[in-house]
């Protein structure tokens, strides 16, 4: 399994982006049910749209900052589209990412989008 190769705790969770943005309330509580977290169902409900990418990139104006400091662009938050990935890393950044990955003993399909594997 991912998680205990990468934390033998177990204390960890592979959250999928795509998979998150495609059914947030559904991903995000399979990993919190995997940390052994229990979900309330309307806690969640309230605090996924507070979440998304355009409330974070509102909340960034609002603070007059970004949510981290020291970047070379003037928000941390993009605008969340799934597959936005694709016009950040290259082919090189991928097989880098893909070998780490591998190292840690991961099988690369396990943890990236099936057309990031080369």
């Amino acid at each position: 399994l991912f998680t205990e190769k990468i934390m033998p705790a177990g204390n960890a969770a592979l959250i999928s982006y795509d998979r998150l943005q495609d059914d947030t309330a559904k991903e995000f509580t399979r990993a919190l049910s995997e940390l052994g977290v229990d979900v309330n169902a309307e806690a969640l409900g309230r605090a996924i749209p507070m979440a998304s990418a355009r409330e974070a990139a509102d909340d960034e104006t609002r603070r007059g900052r970004t949510l981290v400091a020291s970047l070379d662009r003037g928000s941390f938050v993009r605008d969340g589209s799934v597959g936005q990935w694709r016009e950040h890393f290259t082919a090189d950044d991928l097989a880098r990412i893909a070998a780490l990955l591998d190292q840690c003993g991961v099988n690369p399909s396990d943890a990236l989008p099936a057309d990031a594997i080369t």
